[in-house]
């Protein structure tokens, strides 16, 4: 029976599906129209209260992953708000094993190439070793703006650039782990999306097809010899899955991997019709939806230099703001100012160009406003800063960016929520003015 409010399962995709003539695939359909399950991963770097949600269940592949019994209305959660978790598919949260499989406990340089809205970008910065260093990119530009967003509240640096994926031909051989959870045709979001299904077309996959060569193509010459692709997608047909796959390995040299730390009993399929190691997350088989993921090993002895120093890559500290770098865990940040805006740039294996820094304030005459970027960053050194414990109330007023009265110092004054950084007022005595960030406020209505 067809979900409510959703259209038919295209014909032509249950014939594509079909004509495989796979075991693997038996029982797709049926699961399709069935209810998805809801699920979050919590935030290692920042704590939650002990027994937040009832009846949870774990994520047999996820430490941090977690199934709800049912879902809850997030948006009135200032913990979400804070970064403390972030509501992803369970599928999806294979990365943070996958990632700290080829890392492997030493420090890497990893890029997350299609990014937004940051799901799997996130979970990829809480498996990976300290001291790594990770880049997020998004081509398109809204979206480029949900993963700004959703990095800050996740708190950990990380440089995020938006554009096409060519930019990263000027940094060959420069990242050990490259991710590529390309664009698709979505047929894995048919039970969460009914758009995806409105949407789908043979033609569709087979331009997406086309497009993920292309993008995997410039992404190669980024990734250093011996270091891996990590190639994923939402969808099930073998154009945009095994084909690609096996066309990395025959047309760029590519070895397939075995992923590692993979339990059968989880119910992740292999490839189908393919020699290459793959994994098929499938809702007939396990609780989640649909994902493909193939990692590829470019050879030791690929071509490939690291890119040189170019003019203009260089950070310089302004020793004007040296105060300023108490209030961050990071004596090694350069403190420098890009128009009114105050960053810190932390120093890693990277190019400078590809330094991450961390939004310190805005630059108001004499004064630095202090930015939310700053509130999150789980760099902040709260002792150096007023602070004041809010209520939850208080916590949503804020984050509907309405007036809140507090009992606290004049000044800038940091609000906290259970005992994390919620965000910045300046009191002035008989009001406090809310600086929470205008983009991000809450705008529907909680009651």
């Amino acid at each position: 029976m067809t979900r409510s409010g959703f259209p038919e399962i295209p014909a032509g995709f249950i014939r594509e599906i079909q004509s495989y003539g796979s075991p693997l695939t038996h029982g797709l359909e049926a699961a399709l129209d069935g209810e998805p399950s809801v699920a979050v991963r919590v935030n290692p770097a920042k704590s939650l209260p002990e027994g937040k949600w009832p009846g949870a269940r774990r994520v047999p592949w996820c430490g941090e992953g977690f199934y709800l019994p049912e879902r809850p209305l997030f948006t009135a959660d200032p913990h979400l708000h804070q970064g403390r978790y972030y509501v992803q598919d369970a599928s999806s949260m294979i990365i943070a094993r996958i990632v700290a499989g080829l890392a492997g406990g030493s420090p890497v340089s990893y890029l997350d190439a299609c990014a937004a809205p940051g799901g799997k970008t996130t979970a990829a910065l809480a498996a990976l070793p300290s001291g790594s260093a990770a880049v997020a990119n998004e081509f398109d530009r809204k979206r480029h703006v949900i993963l700004c967003e959703n990095l800050a509240k996740w708190g950990v640096a990380t440089t995020v650039t938006q554009g096409s994926v060519s930019r990263f031909r000027d940094y060959p051989a420069t990242f050990d782990i490259v991710a590529a959870d390309v664009p698709c045709s979505g047929e894995g979001m048919m039970r969460k999306d009914a758009e995806a299904r409105r949407q789908w077309s043979e033609a569709l996959t087979m331009q997406c097809a086309a497009l993920q060569r292309e993008i995997v193509a410039d992404l190669w010459k980024a990734v250093k010899p011996g270091g891996y692709l990590v190639y994923s997608t939402c969808t099930f047909n073998r154009h945009e899955n095994e084909e690609n796959v096996e066309w990395i390995i025959d047309t760029l040299g590519g070895e397939s991997v075995v992923p590692q730390g993979i339990d059968p009993s989880w119910g992740i399929a292999p490839g189908i019709d393919t020699d290459a190691h793959c994994m098929r997350f499938m809702p007939h088989r396990l609780d989640g939806e649909g994902l493909f993921m193939a990692i590829v090993r470019k050879s030791d002895e690929a071509e490939g230099k690291a890119p040189r120093a170019t003019r203009g890559q260089s950070v310089r500290h302004d020793r004007r703001y040296d105060h300023c770098r108490q209030w961050i865990a990071s004596p090694e940040a350069i403190i420098s100012p890009e128009g009114n805006r105050l960053l810190a740039h932390i120093p890693s294996a990277l190019p400078p160009a590809l330094w991450p820094c961390i939004e310190l304030g805005e630059i108001k005459g004499k004064d630095i406003v202090p930015s939310q970027q700053l509130a999150m960053s789980t760099m902040i050194d709260v002792g150096q800063f007023n602070s004041c414990e809010v209520s939850a109330e208080t916590a949503l007023a804020y984050l509907r960016r309405e007036a809140v009265n507090i009992d606290a110092p004049r000044g800038f004054v940091l609000l906290t929520f259970d005992g994390l950084p919620l965000g910045w007022v300046k009191n002035l005595g008989n009001r406090a003015n809310n600086l929470y960030p205008q983009e991000w406020r809450i705008r529907m209505a909680l009651t």
